[in-house]
């Protein structure tokens, strides 16, 4: 759940700063992943957002 929140916070505009987009929000998780982030599960998210297009809400 926490890897799939800090994709959607990373990827949206907040009034503090502009969204980063797709690919620099999967970097970011992979770069925490086995620090922040188990591995297994941003894998998981990573392979889930490439299949939907980097949409975590149905279409």
């Amino acid at each position: 759940m926490l890897a799939c929140d800090a994709y959607h916070a990373m990827t949206t505009d907040r009034p503090y700063r502009r969204a980063l987009a797709h690919g620099e929000a999967l970097a970011e998780l992979g770069h925490h992943a086995g620090r922040q982030f188990d591995p297994a599960v941003v894998a998981a998210l990573v392979a889930v957002l490439e299949e939907h297009d980097g949409q975590l809400e149905p279409a």
